[in-house]
């Protein structure tokens, strides 16, 4: 019996949707208490959480976009500084150093394989 009650009940609804007293009394089963058991109830979530992700990914896009760049280079700047005018000129003389060296080495292998060369008479 109960069951063909709530038809008739669901039927009238449906039936008189257009009118204000109808909408006044549907409106009245949705309040904040009901909305938010609904939202903590596994039917809701399912409903919510999409929302939810959507909102929460355009978000961390968004401060990727605004944020990311700037915390990668301030973090690149503290491991490897820039250098300094007197670290830039140490280290240029420090290469030119270097490659003094190279050709130094070069040039006494090169003067002992033409030693060599010339004791052996070729």
């Amino acid at each position: 019996m109960s069951e063909l009650n709530i038809e008739l009940v669901k039927s009238f609804i449906e039936q008189n949707k257009d009118s204000e007293e109808v909408k006044q009394f549907v409106q009245s089963f949705m309040n904040a208490e009901t909305v938010e058991a609904f939202l903590g109830s596994e039917e809701g979530k399912k409903i919510l959480q999409p929302k939810l992700d959507k909102h929460f990914s355009k978000s961390l896009e968004t401060w990727k976009a605004n944020n990311l760049q700037s915390l990668i280079d301030e973090e690149i700047n503290k491991k490897f500084p820039p250098e300094t005018k007197e670290q830039k000129r140490l280290r240029e003389l420090e290469q030119k150093l270097a490659a003094i060296e190279k050709e130094k080495l070069v040039a006494t292998i090169k003067a002992e394989a033409m030693k060599e060369l010339t004791s052996k008479g070729l």
